[in-house]
Order: C-alpha cells, then structure tokens, then sequence
C-alpha cells in the first residue's frame, strides 16, 4: 500500500486519476475530487466519482498524524457510481455551478 497506510481490507482507490480541487462557486467547493477506475474492489469492479474532504488546521494545512492512516477514511458520498458498463470519455467529470457532478 502507498506510504505503509492501510491493508487491501480498507483501501478505497483502485486505478485513481484527474484529481483535482473543485472550484471556488461551485457546490463542495475546496473538496478534492477523485475519478476512481475501481478496478479489484471488494464488492466488484465499478468505476465511480469520490469526493473527500481531508482534515486542515486554522492556517489551511492539512493534518496529518504519522501514526495514523491518512485522512479522510471515506469519501464524503460514499462512492457514486457510474451507471454506465461501458464508458469511454476524452474528458473527466467536473462540479456545475447548478448540478453537483457531471461525467461526461
């Protein structure tokens, strides 16, 4: 596992890429999203948007304790699925001004 921070039994990203912060103005904005391939997933191979929310301090950093697993230990909407079994995109999902996600 990357960094020695958890087992196979809670990893959560499987093939992740296009992470990015969301925008100012936009619904979650200063979250990280997060295009999850999931590929080798304990409850079947789907592929899924994740939103996480890690933990910062006052001045904006973020926390983190060397003893612990990295935070958070989940995305904030679970995991959303992408309803589609074939999906084949030149781009990534993004957050609207007016809708919380869009996959393209």
């Amino acid at each position: 596992m990357t960094y020695n921070r958890g087992t196979y039994d809670d990893q959560k990203l499987f093939g992740q890429h296009s992470v990015k912060w969301i925008e100012k103005g936009k619904p979650d904005a200063g979250k990280i999203m997060i295009f999850n391939n999931g590929f080798g997933r304990m409850d079947g191979n789907y592929s899924s948007v994740d939103i996480i929310a890690p933990q910062m301090d006052n001045a904006g950093k973020y926390i983190w304790i060397p003893a612990n697993h990295i935070s958070p230990a989940s995305p904030l909407n679970g995991h959303t699925p992408i309803l589609y079994s074939r999906l084949s995109t030149q781009a990534v999902s993004q957050v609207l001004n007016d809708s919380p996600m869009v996959i393209p």
